[in-house]
Order: structure tokens, then sequence, then C-alpha cells
């Protein structure tokens, strides 16, 4: 399973000036534009890359709507 810091760490020096750059390409553009510039032999295929990424997204989803929700609940409260 691969962090986004993961991939950003394989990708050459110098394509996204920074983490941030990176994260807002991939929100935008999504993970799979991202494998062209991936160094060739790193993965067997794209589809392997994705499925690496999507099931770590995947994993972190449930907690993450948990959070979500619990911070939407707190802000309710706070403006009462």
């Amino acid at each position: 399973m691969l962090e986004i810091e993961d991939i950003y760490s394989l990708l050459p020096e110098g394509t996204f000036s920074n983490i941030e750059a990176f994260k807002n390409y991939v929100e935008t553009a999504g993970i799979e534009s991202i494998y062209p510039a991936i160094p060739e032999g790193t993965f067997s295929s794209e589809e392997a890359f994705v499925k690496l990424y999507k099931k770590k997204k995947k994993l972190r989803s449930p907690f993450r709507k948990l959070v979500l929700r619990i911070h939407s609940n707190l802000l309710r409260v706070m403006s009462l």
C-alpha cells in the first residue's frame, strides 16, 4: 500500500515544486496521471500501481468519514 508521500518520493526531482503541488495535482487529475512520470520498472503495470494506492485509500476512508462526522458535530455544538 502506498502513501501519497511514497509516490512523491518516486518522482524525478523537480517534477513538482513541492508535495502540496503534487497532492493538488493528484486530487484534480487522479493518481493514474502520475504513472508515466514514475521510473520504468518501478511497478509491474499501471494497474498494479493504481491498485496499491487505492487499496490504501480505501482502508483509510471509513476512519476519515468518522473524523469528518465528529468534526461536523463539534462545530454544530459549538455554534449553539
